[in-house]
């Protein structure tokens, strides 16, 4: 039996699944032209108007995808299911792994303190500890990756006279803690969701979500990355602040909402 949130998403999927050219007939939505001096984009491709409440990568999706059936309650539920069905693993692999790796450099040097510990050596102080520990980020700043990173730090606190057991102990509490506050934060409908959610919401929508900066007009992805198999949309990224689903004019009054890779290789 599926979880909601799976059953969230297979009953989206049967909304859009097999529509590969979607239209938007709304009146109330007014679209802006894709202005571009670098004429590098058809003059028939427009921008729809999208809540500005953080949200708004979200409510860009479900625009695309539904057209006029979209709703920004669906959108917002959207964004909970995401959260809700968020693994650590795909936490671990966000941005690359950068993410949860700064999410936890500033935990440990916010929070952790001797207290942490059960065992202390006698001849360090709390000051010291500190100085350690923010040492210890600094001097392997260059590792961006959390499972090197959770070896290095862990050797060299015990080099200061820490047990292992400990050390490991308190690593895995804190890496769930910030795991814990990260879906917190993204189940926060106010709070801004950048473009690397999209490539987790296009592999739990089974989609292609091709983002665009608006300052160079270039897609943040690499082209040979998409699946040619599946349904694609557009996303507008406006100077790196905003998103608004992208649609293309056919006819006055008539907009193409959702694509296949084909299409857009003409359209572009």
């Amino acid at each position: 039996m599926s979880n909601p949130e799976e059953q969230f998403f297979k009953e989206l999927y049967s909304h859009y699944g097999s529509y590969r050219r979607g239209r938007i007939l709304n009146h109330l939505l007014i679209p802006t032209p894709i202005k571009n001096s670098l004429d590098e984009v058809d003059n028939r491709w427009y921008r729809l108007p999208s809540p500005g409440d953080g949200s708004c990568l979200f409510h860009s999706v479900i625009m695309n995808l539904l057209s006029d059936e979209a709703r920004p309650d669906i959108a917002k539920s959207l964004r909970v299911a995401l959260a809700n069905s968020l693994t650590i693993i795909e936490y671990s692999e966000l941005q690359g792994g950068i993410l949860s790796l700064m999410n936890m450099q500033e935990i440990l040097q916010n929070n952790l303190s001797l207290e942490s510990f059960k065992t202390v050596p006698r001849d360090i102080t709390e000051h010291q500890f500190k100085k350690e520990v923010d040492n210890i980020i600094s001097k392997y700043s260059s590792i961006n990756d959390i499972i090197k990173f959770r070896e290095v730090f862990i050797k060299e606190i015990e080099r200061l006279g820490f047990y292992r057991e400990e050390i490991e102990d308190m690593f895995k509490s804190f890496y769930l803690s910030t795991y814990i506050k990260y879906i917190s934060k993204l189940k926060n409908l106010n709070e801004w969701a950048d473009q690397s959610i999209s490539l987790l919401l296009s592999q739990k929508l089974n989609i292609n979500i091709i983002v665009i900066s608006s300052t160079n007009m270039k897609v943040y992805k690499d082209a040979s990355t998409f699946n040619p198999d599946l349904l694609s949309i557009v996303i507008f990224n406006i100077d790196g602040a905003h998103f608004e689903p992208m649609v293309f004019r056919e006819t006055e009054g008539e907009y193409r909402t959702t694509f296949t890779l084909e299409d857009l290789e003409t359209i572009f």
